[in-house]
């Protein structure tokens, strides 16, 4: 039997009735698993090091609850189930209740309305525009096939619970559209994020159905707490998305700059976190594949437009945006010689850069100046914003200083 750590007798009951579904539903649950909740965190973990890149979890369509088949209401700070479609019945419609009682037993609506950034919107448009700006192009609502909601509070808390909670499933099927593959996922829920992990694995049943998988990831021999990647997130994309500011990202993603090479062309970078796959890339490239963007060339124009650039940090993939640069070259002029390649290259760095900096900044000045009433009534929100710029401004710092070294070397040399 899975372990349970509870710091209260309400939430270990629902926990256990949640497992126990799952399990009779026909999901595979590790009995060395630990499932935790502190203060109304959960987390889960093992006391078992041999779990690592194993199989930990198994949830088959039967474990997963699709959005599309059920719609919930708030009322004040829980969630309920306010109407559902006739074939999500029985043991399913229960997985989505208790689902939902732990969700109200650990005050996630509360929280989310004091965490979220999109709740702003119900009271602070201008701010909520200030903080998503750069990403405007590509959020995480537009990923995942969301509107944004308006001003309606209850509406805003729904998206932000879909945003934080709900996972797209189908990964190559071509009917797994945002709006019909959406689901929430009992027990891989409780895994926290971390950019160095395996993402959740979409397994192909027999008859073409999706089944969810966990591989145990241990990084933190203390606690060992499994975690798994989300997406390709840098400290902006989850804090929009998630609410929380992650300090050990190994990127800072480009906001959207427009980057001008004289004689070449323009680059537009937009902002979108939605990831590309690159299935025939050569063996050569293949370290650069979350790196690379989808790209479009306008020949006539002169015109590269991307879908992202990623500026990494330098114990990572130092010279990953250069590489990912000189393909864009190429894509623009495949007969660039190697000396306008390189003057090129600095070219558009020191843009790209210089744009990212000067945006952050300004954040952080904006931020700096609001009224008191204001910073009082989104106090978490602006915390979160100006933890998450303080990250992203120490990562492009340092990749300038590389920049720098390496010049020095090359001059030395």
């Amino acid at each position: 039997m899975i372990r349970l750590e509870c710091d209260s007798g309400a939430v270990e009951h629902h926990l256990r009735s949640l497992v126990d579904l799952v399990e009779k539903q026909g999901g595979f649950l590790n009995k060395r698993l630990v499932i935790r909740c502190q203060e109304g965190n959960f987390s889960l973990c093992s006391k078992d090091s041999s779990l690592a890149g194993k199989w930990i979890v198994r949830l088959p369509p039967s474990c997963l609850l699709p959005l599309k088949q059920f719609e919930l209401s708030v009322s004040g700070d829980a969630f309920h189930v306010a109407s559902h479609a006739s074939e999500f019945s029985g043991r399913r419609l229960e997985l989505l209740e208790v689902f939902l009682a732990l969700l109200n037993e650990t005050g996630k609506a509360a929280s989310l309305k004091a965490t979220d950034p999109g709740m702003v919107q119900v009271d602070d448009p201008e701010l909520h525009a200030r903080l998503a700006e750069g990403r405007v192009q590509g959020s995480g609502q537009a990923r995942k096939g969301q509107d944004p909601g308006g001003r309606n509070p209850e509406k805003l808390l729904l998206l932000a619970l879909n945003k934080t909670r709900a996972l797209v499933v189908g990964k190559g099927d071509s009917q797994a559209t945002p709006e019909n593959g959406l689901v929430f996922m009992p027990v891989i829920d409780f895994v926290n994020h971390h950019c160095l992990a395996p993402g959740f694995d979409h397994q192909v049943e027999p008859g073409g159905h999706q089944r969810l998988s966990l591989q145990g990831f241990f990084p933190f021999p203390n606690t060992m707490e499994c975690f798994a990647k989300y997406s390709d997130y840098d400290a902006y994309d989850l804090y929009l998305n998630y609410g929380y500011v992650e300090r050990n990202t190994i990127f800072a993603r480009s906001v959207p700059v427009v980057i001008s090479l004289p004689d070449l062309g323009t680059i537009k970078v937009r902002a979108s976190v939605a990831t590309v796959t690159h299935p025939n890339l050569p063996p050569r490239m293949a370290h650069l594949a979350p790196y690379l963007p989808a790209i479009a060339v306008d020949h006539d124009a002169r015109v590269a437009e991307v879908s992202f650039l990623l500026i990494p940090r330098q114990t990572t993939l130092p010279m990953a945006l250069r590489e990912v640069l000189d393909i864009v070259f190429s894509y623009l002029d495949p007969s660039l010689a190697l000396t306008k390649r390189m003057q090129y290259l600095e070219m558009a760095e020191g843009q790209l850069l210089s744009e990212n900096v000067k945006y952050y900044k300004a954040l952080r000045d904006y931020l700096d100046n609001l009224e008191l009433a204001r910073r009082d009534r989104y106090g978490s929100q602006i915390k979160g914003a100006t933890e998450m710029i303080q990250v992203q401004l120490s990562l492009l710092a340092n990749y300038l200083i590389s920049l720098h070294n390496l010049k020095r070397s090359i001059v030395t040399n």
